[in-house]
């Protein structure tokens, strides 16, 4: 990996923004619930068994009359954006004079995700990051021989997502025929079946909650580099490189259960018939994290000199270093 170093000569500063719209890559086309029902209804006939559905129901999946009944749900368009957007900036400062030369680089990036969210609520469930980033060096050449670096580079990030998880909603998505259930009851509650842990795909991205997770790296670096060919003897230099890291990260998870049932139909009272799934929770709130920090020490001695026809050279090198858990607990498996 290249570092950026500044170069000697007046302030120079750089600032670059950039926006794009991101599409996901490739998503399936699935099936019309009309078209499912018709091919379920031939692998029936072929299975030498009655069809499952008459041509008049097959119409109601095609004309949507009764959509509590006879349901038409394309489930990767009910919990997936077309498009979403990202915009990035970054600010470079470099420059210095013949002793001392600086390079400082801040950036910050938004990169939203592609799940819908409930326009109703006054906070969001889709996915999103959030970076900033910070690197500075520093050269000084304390003499001739001499030369210092002092390295910086801070990186914060900030996720959140849906409190289930990508790969559980694409799974339902999925797996939940067009026509099995609608988004919604009659009576404006979700619909759910005893699949999926009794939710639907869009009960999932959008009304069970979310979490947060917020990583922050730090990095620091000294280093000396000194010429011994003037006091010692040609070609020998020593080089001494500490570092430090921290890496830090906090997760809180917002999870709740709404209501969820199954529209049966209409009772001979003529009121509707539900079979509940699930019942409405207060929200729950648990919180996590972890944290690490290492310590390193480079020290290198180096000899390259040329006599004649003749190249020797040699290395000599010694480092030392502690990594810690500092989130660890306490006994001897920690």
């Amino acid at each position: 990996v290249t570092t950026k170093h500044g170069q000697a000569g007046a302030p120079k500063v750089t600032i670059r923004s950039e926006g794009a719209m991101l599409t996901g890559q490739r998503f399936p086309d699935f099936i019309s619930a009309g078209e499912y029902s018709e091919l379920w209804n031939e692998a029936c006939r072929n299975d030498g068994i009655a069809p499952t559905w008459s041509d008049e129901e097959i119409l109601k999946f095609y004309d949507h009359s009764d959509p509590y009944n006879y349901p038409d749900v394309n489930w990767l368009n009910e919990i997936f954006k077309k498009r979403t957007f990202q915009t990035q900036h970054n600010l470079t400062i470099s420059g210095g004079t013949d002793r001392v030369h600086y390079f400082v680089n801040f950036g910050y990036l938004v990169q939203s995700g592609l799940f819908k969210t409930d326009p109703s609520f006054d906070y969001s469930t889709n996915v999103n990051l959030g970076r900033y980033n910070l690197r500075s060096n520093i050269d000084f050449q304390i003499s001739p021989s001499l030369t210092a670096e002092v390295g910086l580079g801070i990186v914060s990030k900030d996720f959140r997502h849906p409190s289930a998880s990508t790969a559980s909603m694409m799974t339902a998505a999925y797996t939940f025929a067009p026509n099995k259930i609608p988004i919604r009851n009659p009576d404006g509650s979700f619909c759910a079946a005893i699949l999926n842990t009794y939710t639907n795909p869009y009960m999932q991205a959008t009304h069970q909650g979310y979490s947060t997770q917020v990583i922050n790296y730090f990095q620091g670096t000294f280093g000396l580099k000194w010429d011994l060919s003037s006091m010692i003897t040609p070609g020998l230099s020593w080089n001494n490189t500490f570092s430090f890291d921290q890496n830090s990260a906090a997760i809180n998870a917002r999870v709740k259960t709404v209501t969820s049932k199954q529209f049966m139909g209409i009772t001979p009272e003529g009121e509707d018939d539900y079979k509940i799934w699930n019942e409405k929770t207060p929200e729950s709130f648990s919180s996590g994290g972890s944290g690490s920090r290492s310590l390193r020490l480079y020290s290198q001695l180096n000899y390259d000199r040329v006599f004649g026809d003749h190249n020797v050279s040699g290395m000599l090198l010694y480092n030392m270093g502690e990594s810690v858990n500092v989130t660890a607990g306490s006994g001897t498996a920690a």
